[in-house]
């Protein structure tokens, strides 16, 4: 399944679950721009997500989704993926009043979810497959 491209696309707070109809002071907040590098020093996530570098480790060891390339001397490396998903993690905590752990959990979810969406695709197209085999096994 293709990657959703969200560089500038505004990360939506969920629903309070008032019915009526005044705000819990959560908010719409526009992602920012990402610059197209290939990757990113510890130091240019927290200056594009306006986050501090302990902050970044905590939840490397916490989400286990996130986990930047390491090269020598521990320096981490962030792919535009982990810049994406950091903006994601950040929304869910600060904005939307999750915990550590209900983040985790979400995450866990969207990979599940994303593995059944393409197992039905390939079901679908084995289905294809399988049925234009039992066309040309038909007698014309």
């Amino acid at each position: 399944m293709p990657a959703k491209d969200l560089k500038n696309e505004s990360i939506s707070t969920r629903s309070n679950g008032r019915s009526d109809g005044k705000s819990n002071g959560a908010r719409s907040v526009q992602a920012p721009k990402i610059p197209g590098k290939r990757y990113y020093t510890i130091g240019d996530v927290c200056a594009l997500c306006d986050e501090q570098t302990h902050v970044l480790r905590y939840w490397e060891q916490n989400i286990p989704q996130l986990k930047p390339n390491k090269r020598r001397g521990g320096r981490r490396y962030y792919t535009y993926k982990d810049v994406v998903l950091i903006q994601k993690i950040q929304s869910m905590l600060r904005e939307q009043g999750y915990k550590i752990s209900g983040v985790r959990k979400w995450l866990d979810n969207q990979g599940e979810i994303e593995q059944i969406s393409l197992i039905k695709h390939k079901m679908v197209d084995l289905r294809k497959e399988l049925e234009e085999i039992y066309a040309d096994l038909q007698p014309k």
